[in-house]
């Protein structure tokens, strides 16, 4: 499971959930679009994930490639909305296809707002730090008016390059983007049903610190044959996994005559 993945879309879900007019937001609904738009009589979103595809993989350097993410957002209305001064449209949306496409332009335009160009939008700042950066940006519509029911849809698809996700042992520090949403989301109000999830993406982060030449075979991918090979870890199996390697501490020159034999090396510090 990518914890990075989980983060932007639930990132989304409480942009969302917190920026838009009254709606169904919900993360992730495998009901037909047509079935799921025409139950529900509020506008209907629903946030998920689709292909999160790497490229250009050097070796087995897989957090280093190229990656691609669609982040896919799909709103609708099949019923009229009445009007709502607080939070919602200040007039009333009949059900026609020329409102229904209004309503269509006005929640698109407030899904980019809550993700990308409001300020104040607190969890879509969240979303800013995590995605890294938007490669794309694609639009897709839809819609009937089969057997006297008449609906409207639209997808919004963000194709990014999200951050690098943590490998195994890997310790975040407090600021970085993954801790803070963290942190958000698990004090997040009631309403954004967001806070139930922080505990088990909190423990896929909580594996026991890794020596820094296990951390390095784990972000390059390498076997031990190889990460011991560049020097980065213990000549042989002599250390337990959690221990550091030990340093080089001097370098002694040989005398030009002097002839090195086959034999067992030795390390100071190792028996």
């Amino acid at each position: 499971m990518s914890i990075v993945r989980a983060c932007i879309r639930l990132a989304t879900v409480a942009a969302l959930r917190d920026r838009l007019w009254p709606a169904d937001i919900l993360d992730s609904d495998n009901r037909p679009l047509e079935e799921a738009v025409t139950q529900e009589p509020r506008p209907y979103v629903v946030v998920f994930t689709d292909d999160d595809d790497y490229e250009d993989i050097a070796g087995n350097e897989v957090t280093a490639a190229a990656r691609s993410l669609l982040l896919v957002i799909e709103f609708g209305i099949a019923a009229p909305i009445p009007r709502n001064d607080d939070k919602g449209p200040h007039v009333e949306i009949p059900a026609t296809d020329g409102t229904f496409e209004l309503v269509l332009d006005s929640l698109d335009r407030q899904i980019m707002n809550a993700l990308v160009h409001d300020s104040a939008s607190a969890f879509g700042e969240h979303w800013r730090r995590l995605i890294g950066r938007v490669l794309r940006l694609h639009g897709k519509r839809g819609g009937s008016a089969e057997k006297g029911a008449r609906w409207a849809v639209r997808q919004r698809i963000f194709q990014v390059e999200p951050l690098i996700d943590p490998v195994p042992g890997a310790t975040l520090e407090a600021s970085h983007p993954i801790m803070t949403f963290l942190d958000a989301a698990e004090h997040a109000r009631a309403e954004l049903d967001i806070a139930a999830a922080v505990p088990l993406l909190r423990a896929m982060l909580e594996a026991a610190p890794a020596s820094s030449w296990r951390l390095a075979q784990q972000w390059l991918g390498a076997r031990k044959e190889a990460i011991r090979g560049i020097g980065l870890a213990p000549p042989d199996a002599v250390l337990a996994d959690d221990k550091e390697a030990p340093g080089l501490a001097r370098i002694n020159a040989l005398p030009e005559s002097t002839i090195v034999r086959r034999g067992p090396a030795t390390v100071e510090g190792i028996p």
